[in-house]
């Protein structure tokens, strides 16, 4: 536990410190994957094989010019990936931890997600968005600890994904196994965004 919070610390630290903002971020990639869609690019997706092997990509898969500059939010060069000379080893271990951990971490998120879109939606819906009694005043204090929370356990997840060098497909699959797809993930990203006050 000590160690999730001291790495949600360090990732919260390291994302006051950004520029761009988590919900900026999932907004582009959002932007950027409905691009892809209509020129008709495909995603690519990664196996176990595929990691044995250097990070090939498999023949059938497609590639153009204009997906070889768009890449994964934890897509890794070649070149970054640590190699390990038999199928198993120090690299693999640490992957299926690191998806142990993330699998948790999700489980979390998902928790709090649904959490902070009503403790929103009730905010909104007091008026509180525009008011300032001292009721609105608790919410804004309540809702802005819950957004806090859930955009550092967030950025958590997003730094344990690339630690663990697992790869999108990976993360979107534990993602959907919470219950966080997409809208709900780019949803609690903005209210986190939005509310955290810091």
């Amino acid at each position: 536990m000590r160690f999730v919070l001291a790495v949600a610390g360090v990732a919260l630290a390291v994302g006051l410190a950004s520029a761009q903002g988590l919900g900026d971020a999932a907004r582009k990639e959002q932007e950027r994957r409905q691009k892809n869609h209509e020129k008709g690019v495909a995603a690519r997706a990664f196996s176990d094989t595929d990691l044995r092997a250097g990070g090939a990509a498999s023949s059938t898969e497609e590639t153009t010019s204009s997906s070889a500059d768009v890449s994964e939010p934890h897509a890794r060069r070649e070149g970054d990936r640590p190699s390990t000379s038999s199928g198993s080893g120090p690299v693999d271990g640490a992957r299926a931890a690191g998806r142990r951990r993330l699998d948790a971490l999700y489980g979390q998120i998902a928790s709090q997600a649904n959490a902070l879109v009503a403790e929103a939606r009730g905010y909104t819906a007091s008026g509180c968005d525009k008011g300032t009694g001292a009721e609105c005043q608790t919410r804004a204090a309540s809702l802005g600890r819950l957004a806090c929370a859930v955009g550092q356990n967030l950025e958590a997840a997003d730094d344990l994904g690339r630690q663990a060098w697992l790869q999108p497909g990976e993360v979107r699959e534990l993602r959907d196994r919470h219950g966080l797809e997409d809208d709900l993930w780019y949803e609690i990203s903005r209210l986190s965004n939005t509310y955290c006050r810091g």
